[in-house]
């Protein structure tokens, strides 16, 4: 039986959440909660549910209700703060009475972040407990992911990049899958392309015409004897032409029987010979 995990990209629609720098913060949310969706597709025994996946408003009631039966729900945001120096990432759940693994799950998805966040050189703020609505009321384990700073221009201008998007979205997924356990499908292999069989060369051998050896050389192949083509049909005064799709060979003219010539000639001869003296007698 599948596993509900609820994605929840805050805010949308009327509700931009934070925005600074030329970043609004429902849409930096979409982009990485719908890769989170993409990457948990790869994930055998889940179920992924969303808020939204569009810039729709949400509000925070039909958002929490749709933690009902989910053993997981996971709300992505981007920070803000007054002061433009604030800046990290940094995870949260209820710092009230838990439910579940809700802590281990937590720090699973935290750790997952946790490496490319430093690779970007961003600083961790930690795994905190605090009071937010959607941290509290969904009637099951959540988790609270605030990922970076729409507010700081070293942040925003991260946010500003797809990539760095898809991948928090992507690492998110692992750690979601590490929580809960989740196993990767099996990716069935690629039928391997048919290969051609080769023929197979046996040896080489001599090539005599006339019962003299020659320079050109034959082979065995598949057990049958084998010499160029265009190599004999020269011997013989015939040609060889094209290349690609086609190959032109043009057979030498068959040479005449000389008992036969000579005899030919011998009619031809003697029939001039009775023309003439058919002339003759009727002149």
């Amino acid at each position: 039986m599948s596993r509900i995990v609820v994605l929840d990209p805050g805010h949308g629609g009327s509700d931009p959440g934070a925005v600074g720098n030329g970043v609004k913060e429902k849409d930096v949310n979409l982009v990485i909660s719908l890769a989170t969706r993409d990457a948990l597709k790869s994930y055998e025994g889940v179920k992924v549910k969303m808020t939204r996946t569009k810039d729709t408003y949400v509000s925070l009631a039909t958002r929490a209700a749709m933690g009902k039966g989910a053993a997981l729900f996971v709300s992505q945001h981007n920070n803000a703060f007054s002061s433009s120096a604030a800046r990290g990432f940094e995870t949260f759940c209820y710092n009230g009475a838990l439910i579940g693994n809700t802590l281990k799950y937590r720090d699973a998805i935290h750790d997952a972040l946790l490496p490319y966040i430093k690779s970007l050189g961003v600083p961790d703020r930690g795994k905190k407990r605090q009071n937010h609505y959607i941290t509290r009321v969904p009637p099951c384990s959540v988790t609270l992911v605030e990922y970076l700073f729409v507010t700081n221009p070293t942040d925003a201008a991260l946010l500003k990049k797809t990539a760095v998007l898809k991948e928090l979205g992507r690492l998110t997924a692992v750690g979601i899958a590490k929580a809960l356990g989740l196993k990767k499908k099996a990716v069935a292999p690629k039928p391997a392309a048919p290969s051609a069989k080769l023929p197979a060369v046996a040896r080489q051998v001599a090539v005599r015409i006339d019962g003299k050896t020659v320079k050109e050389s034959g082979f065995i192949i598949d057990n049958a004897t084998y010499i160029r083509a265009a190599y004999l049909i020269g011997l013989t005064g015939g040609t060889v032409t094209g290349h690609g799709d086609h190959i032109k060979i043009t057979l030498p003219a068959k040479a005449a029987d000389p008992a036969a010539t000579k005899k030919l000639e011998t009619e031809i001869a003697d029939l001039k010979k009775r023309i003439q003296n058919a002339r003759a007698a009727l002149s």
